[in-house]
This record gives C-alpha cells, structure tokens and sequence, in this order.
C-alpha cells in the first residue's frame, strides 16, 4: 500500500559556520551508542561559529542545519506540526542568533533491507547506525539520484509530524577525539511530507532540494 508523498530533504548550497560538538555545544549521551556515540542528544541551544548568511535554509560545515526566524515563523504560520525549535546561540557571546535549528524527535526506524540510495563505509560495530553515505550514481551532469526508503509499520508516526529523521545517521561518529579524528556525532537524515515541501518552494528557499522516496508498507 502506497501512502502519502514523503521528501528527503537536503541542502545544495555551500555550508556556512561551525557547530556543535566543536564549539562547545552540549550533548546527552545515555542513550547514545557506547562505542561511538551515534543518538547523542543535544541539550539545549545549538551554539554556532561565524554564521554568516542571509538565507533563509543553510547548513553548517558540521551537517546542523538552520532556518530564518522568517521561515520558521511561515511554518508555523501554515500550521505545519513541528517541533518546538530553539534559536542557536554565538559560542563565544551565547547571545541568540535569528536563525533556528532545526531537529524533529521523530524517528522512523530502520530501513528494509531492500531499500536504495544509500551506502556504509566504516560503520561503527556496535550500533551500525552510523556510515551512511549517498549512493551517487556515474553520469557525469544530470543523472537521477534514486531513493527507495521502504519501511514497515510507519502509518502510527505518520500524524505525529511533519518533519522526520532517518534512523540512518549520514557520516561518521567518534565519541572519543583520538589519531586525525575529531568529536562528532553523525547526524540523521530529514524526511518530509507534503505541507513542508509547499511551503519552502513557495517561500522560494534557495539551494534546498526534494528527492521524492518510495515508501511501502
């Protein structure tokens, strides 16, 4: 049974700023991995270094992505279902900045195995959560990027939100810094329905980009 229009969601643009684990932003982790620390959960604001866009979406050079107080004012506006979100802050001033970071605590669970647009390299033993990469295609300019997330039992979270994260969290994790790596946590995909995807085309958000996923149940 097909269901609704789901979008994965991501940014094209060049990213701008650093945040989180390395300018002191601070992170839960009892229920993170043990091993690499994949689900570490951040407290609070998001700090952020040297934010300088006037865009209304950006990404951080560590993979946080932020919204204008206008977008997600629009959002709410059109009475999308969000997360409550919370202003970053300067890491240094911890002054608010007008941008929000944007997270959803809705997760949808793992992928089938028979699912497409995705690859793993150096996952973490443990959880295999971690990894995660986009499986480009050969073909030079204008090839078709495919993604084929199938799911199973999905429909109860469906009202939840209109916002979601993969439970496959893109890139590496280390909980430890140690040889040239550095403290990070990989961060999980967004997923969106119909509502989210109308509302930045209509807002004309610059270098976001929809991939349409094929989810049966």
């Amino acid at each position: 049974m097909m269901i609704e229009n789901l979008y994965v969601l991501t940014f094209k643009g060049s990213e701008n700023g650093e945040s989180g684990e390395s300018v002191g932003s601070e992170y839960d982790l009892s229920d993170a991995c043990k091993t690499c620390g994949t689900r570490a959960k951040l407290k609070g604001h998001l700090r952020v270094k040297k934010v300088k866009t006037k865009n209304l979406f950006s990404e951080t050079y560590d993979g946080d992505h932020l919204i204008s107080d206008d977008l997600y004012h629009a959002i709410i506006l059109h009475g999308a279902k969000i997360d409550h979100l919370l202003h970053v802050i300067d890491y240094k001033t911890i002054q608010e900045l007008p941008f929000y970071h944007l997270k959803s605590n809705y997760y949808f669970p793992k992928m089938r195995k028979d699912s497409v647009g995705l690859i793993t390299e150096d996952q973490c033993p443990t959880c295999m959560q971690n990894g995660f990469y986009d499986d480009v295609p050969l073909g030079g300019v204008g090839f078709i990027r495919i993604y084929k997330y199938n799911y199973k039992d999905i429909k109860d979270i469906l009202p939840m939100s209109d916002v979601f994260c993969t439970w496959e969290h893109i890139g590496a994790s280390n909980l430890t810094a140690h040889g040239n790596k550095v403290v990070r946590y990989a961060r999980p995909r967004f997923i969106i329905k119909e509502k989210i995807k109308k509302i930045l085309e209509d807002l004309k958000v610059k270098k976001v980009v929809f991939e349409k996923i094929e989810i049966f149940e």
